[in-house]
């Protein structure tokens, strides 16, 4: 089976920092180690180098990756690699490639979707609202509808959670749209082999870790308001900035990521490490720290940030919402900041709460290894592949 991915990856200057990039950087290893071919195309080669490349520029900004698109290059790209399967990463694209089929004419490849970013809001009581990242000039209505029409288009649409499943279809009947359940397919991304550890290790420390963007929208405000009442109770916060390096087309869309950054830094129990930290220096900081703290993201569908810490066995203490509500144990889950506080003193002063949780974040990544996931994307591609074989012989 040839499985071709297009990406489109936001974070070229850091690609380790990149989640789309390493989702695709762990699993082809995996995909070419079961017999299958996979070629990747974007703007960087993965660092497995049994996978094909072909360099693909989707475009420098959020809004380019969702409408830039050239019909008579990925037409040659599709007709030369004649894949299989064919995995978009970005929903909105979907109708193009479904296009670009039409074009070729003799290519049976099935084309799925991998939904890795709602791109609207549901309020507190669910009712459907813009997403303010992806507003500008009212774009967000265009965008939601493109969001649909590719789910609409595709014949498999992967998911991170249940949740992600769940605020899709709310979203669809508020807007008016169809979705097909049948299409669904909930496939979580696999962690990192380098950060995971059988056995948790306990750091005597009073380090909390934000490993996560800060972009506004990413709930960063909320970590800043959280500050005075960690650092009240002992701890030093270290945050990881992966935005620092962002192009100038980026800044100019979205300047929340320097104003939040210059507030972190204004406090004096708060390290912030700029352009992030990547390999062995990552693994050190997450293994160094106490316990790390997730965003307080609304539309959260995963976050592979959470799952890096959790891998290594470090309690992940998050909002009682989205994705967290599924993934994280409840008993690390907090409904405003004054239990957040709470729980961060347990964790930081009560050794057997402590290692309770750190067991109990670290057995909920057992299932998440890279072979166990990729077997699950690969017997849905084959289900596909059986019916592309089906198509030939009538």
């Amino acid at each position: 089976m040839r499985i071709i991915s297009f990406m489109n990856v936001s974070n070229l200057n850091n690609l380790s920092t990149d989640s789309g990039y390493k989702f695709y950087d762990i699993l082809a290893d995996e995909f070419i180690s079961s017999g299958h071919e996979f070629i990747f195309v974007g703007p960087a080669p993965l660092r497995c180098t049994k996978a094909g490349f072909i360099p693909f520029d989707f475009g420098s900004n959020k809004y380019e990756f969702r409408f830039n698109f050239n019909i008579e290059i990925v037409s040659a790209i599709i007709g030369s690699a004649d894949p299989d399967i064919i995995m978009v990463n970005q929903v909105e694209l979907v109708p193009h490639f479904c296009i670009c089929l039409e074009v070729l004419g003799n290519i049976t490849a099935r084309v799925v979707t991998y939904a890795h970013y709602i791109p609207f809001s549901l309020d507190q009581q669910g009712f459907l609202h813009a997403d303010s990242s992806l507003n500008a000039r009212g774009l967000n209505e265009v965008i939601k509808h493109a969001f649909f029409s590719g789910m609409e288009m595709a014949e498999l649409v992967f998911l991170h959670s249940t949740f992600a499943r769940d605020y899709i279809v709310i979203s669809a009947q508020q807007t008016g749209r169809k979705v097909d359940l049948h299409k669904f397919v909930i496939v979580p991304p696999p962690r990192d082999e380098n950060l995971y550890v059988d056995f948790p290790v306990v750091s005597d420390n009073r380090e909390i870790l934000y490993n996560h963007r800060l972009y506004e929208h990413y709930g960063a405000e909320y970590l800043v308001q959280l500050i005075p009442s960690l650092t009240a109770i002992g701890a030093n916060i270290t945050i990881l900035d992966i935005l620092g390096s962002r192009t100038a087309k980026r800044r100019a869309l979205d300047h929340s990521p320097d104003i939040l950054r210059a507030r972190l830094k204004s406090y004096s129990d708060v390290r912030v490490i700029e352009n992030g930290a990547f390999g062995f220096e990552y693994r050190s900081i997450i293994q160094g720290t106490r316990f790390a703290l997730a965003p307080m993201r609304p539309n959260c569908t995963w976050s592979m940030s959470c799952i890096d810490c959790m891998a290594m066995g470090k309690p992940v203490l998050a909002p009682d919402i989205a994705w967290f509500r599924e993934f994280i144990p409840v008993e690390l889950l907090f409904s405003d900041g004054e239990e957040a506080s709470e729980i961060a003193y347990r964790l930081l002063y009560d050794d057997v709460f402590y290692k309770e949780m750190a067991l109990a974040c670290s057995l909920r990544t057992r299932h998440l290894s890279s072979n166990t996931i990729a077997r699950l994307f690969i017997k849905e591609f084959l289900k596909l592949k059986e019916n592309i074989h089906a198509d030939r012989v009538t």
